[in-house]
């Protein structure tokens, strides 16, 4: 699982047939996946000379100017074995598209990001993936289908995988995970260009410790190791724990700090338009996976950013079938008593205010989908880390984007998202029922969804001819 060095640029990648049908059997969480092989390092990838560690940092590019900022980024997802899934691996663009009929495996897709960015909390694993009621925003609810449910069927555990962009270069991360008889980490690698940064393995199921071990000098490959707890990701735990000391270890926490900053910043989204129609208190304004405060949300974009709240009303107006005059929030209870809660109207001509009640579901649907484009991370349920707006970049897992939506009304957010993912700060996955729309988008790249009847196993086929 190496990949090549970049000096802030990601290495290009030739083109490459789709694999081919995964073998049948059950998956073993034990058994480490087959590595891809290493791609030649870029000839921009220069490095300075070793220091009294043996390490090499990263040197500035030929030219001489220093690297570009780089917001950590998941350019690559790998369902090594994952639902329906076996060593499948899904290339992100900044806007992705997935297609295909009901039962292709499309949520299974946006569901193995949604695990991924759990794990990355640090919590136990039960409590990441089957939900908690003692931790606010995305984990009340459990994943779908919880823990139990991530394994291909007739399996006992599941592995996933990612690559993320970072200024010092693609960091691949992968994590294998045993379900039966009791929950627990199998395996976890953090992997550079050309070396293993940190790696976790437990002697048998159920063991007491996380071995861990991480790369405290490059020369000689020297290792330091510690114990840590068992029923939690390595990933997290590492900061506190690599001290930093060398070059080498800072590599490690950087790399660290870069996937975890990834992962943290998946949103999954997937609105529930029964449950965004009641009333909600006007401070719970930070949104949740399944847009359910969305009226206070909007109450908060209105107040704090006037020219963001102008477009969301724009937006309504071009995707209404009605003559929309504008977006409101009303108090509930109205005046003169003191509103704590609020509730969204839209003001249709010749109809006056039509309350959230009232309004059909695709219509709900579209504003939490614009809404989520137009805002931050700031208004959704994500851990910031305390990371700056200008190294932040949110990746959005929406699944069902034209649900209740005609083809027209599916183009023009596709376009908005088009416009969004382009300023470099948004990137969006997303599941589509017909895939009329996104032809109409340039910038969307669409992967079609298949299963096949006879394994039963799901394979990703992307339209365009760049590989996967």
């Amino acid at each position: 699982m190496d990949l090549g060095r970049s000096s802030g640029r990601l290495p290009a990648r030739p083109p490459s047939a789709p694999s081919a049908p995964p073998p049948e059997g059950p998956y073993d969480p034990r058994v480490p996946a087959p590595r891809p092989p290493t791609p030649t390092a870029p000839p921009h990838a220069t490095r300075r000379p070793p220091d009294e560690h043996g390490d090499a940092a990263p040197g500035p590019n030929p030219s001489g100017t220093a690297r570009p900022a780089l917001r950590p980024t998941v350019e690559e997802l790998r369902l090594t074995a994952f639902r329906s899934y076996r060593r499948a691996t899904l290339r992100l663009a900044p806007l992705t598209v997935l297609t295909g009929p009901a039962g292709s495996g499309r949520s299974n897709v946006l569901d193995a990001l949604d695990v991924l960015a759990r794990l990355a909390l640090g919590l136990p694993l039960d409590q990441a993936l089957d939900g908690t009621a003692d931790h606010d925003g995305r984990l009340t609810e459990p994943v779908r289908g919880g823990l139990a449910h991530c394994p291909p069927a007739g399996s006992r555990g599941f592995q996933l995988g990612c690559a993320v962009a970072t200024p010092d270069g693609t960091v691949r991360y992968d994590i294998a995970i045993a379900t039966l008889p009791t929950p627990g980490i199998v395996r976890e690698t953090l992997r550079g260009a050309d070396d293993c940064l940190a790696e976790a393995v437990t002697d048998h199921h159920g063991a007491a410790t996380l071995r861990t071990s991480w790369l405290h000098a490059a020369r000689g490959r020297r290792r330091a190791t510690a114990d840590l707890a068992p029923d939690r990701p390595m990933l997290p735990q590492l900061p506190l724990r690599v001290p930093g000391a060398t070059p080498a270890e800072e590599r490690v926490l950087r790399a660290t700090d870069a996937v975890v900053t990834a992962l943290r910043h998946v949103f999954p989204l997937h609105p529930v338009p029964a449950l965004m129609r009641a009333p909600v208190p006007v401070a719970d304004s930070t949104l949740r996976p399944r847009a359910d405060n969305l009226s206070a949300v909007v109450a908060r974009m209105a107040g704090e950013c006037r020219q963001r709240y102008g477009r969301l009303v724009r937006t309504l107006r071009e995707a209404s079938p009605q003559q929309v005059a504008d977006l409101r929030v009303v108090p509930d209870p109205p005046p003169p008593r003191a509103a704590e809660r609020v509730t969204l109207a839209v003001h249709e001509t010749p109809f006056g205010l039509m309350p959230a009640p009232l309004l059909a579901d695709g219509l709900l649907r579209h504003l939490a989908f614009a809404t989520v484009l137009l805002t931050g991370p700031d208004l959704l349920a994500v851990d910031g880390m305390g990371v700056p707006d200008g190294l932040r970049s949110l990746t959005v897992a929406a699944d069902d984007l034209d649900a209740g939506l005609d083809a027209a009304q599916t183009a023009a957010l596709l376009h908005l998202a088009a416009e969004m993912t382009a300023k470099g700060h948004l990137r969006l996955l997303t599941t589509l029922h017909d895939p009329t729309p996104a032809a109409r988008v340039p910038s969307a790249r669409v992967v079609r969804c298949h299963r096949d009847p006879r394994t039963g196993w799901s394979t990703l086929l992307p339209d365009d001819p760049t590989p996967q």
